[in-house]
């Protein structure tokens, strides 16, 4: 049973990397960094649903901190930093201070989650991948991302560029229809 949703949550995590890229690109494709922060921000996004905590009288956008999301946050980073590391990014990569701007997301968290939430859910419940694990699908996504772009911008931006999408999703009120 456990090996099935183990292969499940792969394969959604796959099918998101896909969905997100084809959801987030223009005419010259989709960029890497705007399609990181999305899966990162879906991972953030899916720890707070997962509390279930009611979010409909906080402002889109403010600050929230739930000891839940704290919890599993260590565990949702670890997948993604374990899954590059076995994808041949060295641990001793680390990470930068802060994101460049040059490396920025091209869209905002307001304008990235309602692209990126719908998809995610649609792979959530293609593969029926219960809510407890839903974090790890985008999480994986992240990974998968970061060893695609890692020929094209240093692991160490890509990692901090994850580590901030994800703390971003799972610490800030999404807009109203996300939630």
């Amino acid at each position: 049973m456990q090996t099935d949703l183990t292969t499940r949550v792969a394969q959604a995590s796959t099918a998101f990397f896909g969905a997100i890229c084809r959801g987030l690109a223009d005419n010259r494709g989709a960029h890497l960094e705007t399609t990181l922060t999305a899966a990162g921000y879906c991972a953030g996004a899916a720890m707070l649903r997962g509390t279930q905590v009611d979010l409909s009288k906080l402002p889109p956008g403010s600050p929230v901190f739930v000891d839940a999301v704290n919890e599993i946050g260590p565990m949702v980073f670890d997948t993604v930093f374990n899954l590059i590391e076995r994808g041949g990014i060295e641990a001793s990569t680390g990470s930068v201070k802060a994101v460049p701007p040059e490396h920025a997301a091209l869209k905002t968290f307001e304008e990235l989650l309602p692209i990126a939430l719908p998809l995610f859910d649609a792979t959530l419940a293609e593969f029926d991948i219960p809510i407890e694990m839903h974090p790890f699908v985008a999480a994986r996504t992240c990974a998968e991302i970061i060893l695609a772009g890692k020929n094209q911008l240093h692991p160490a931006i890509l990692k901090t560029i994850a580590a901030e999408a994800i703390m971003k999703g799972a610490k800030t009120v999404p807009p109203a229809k996300e939630r």
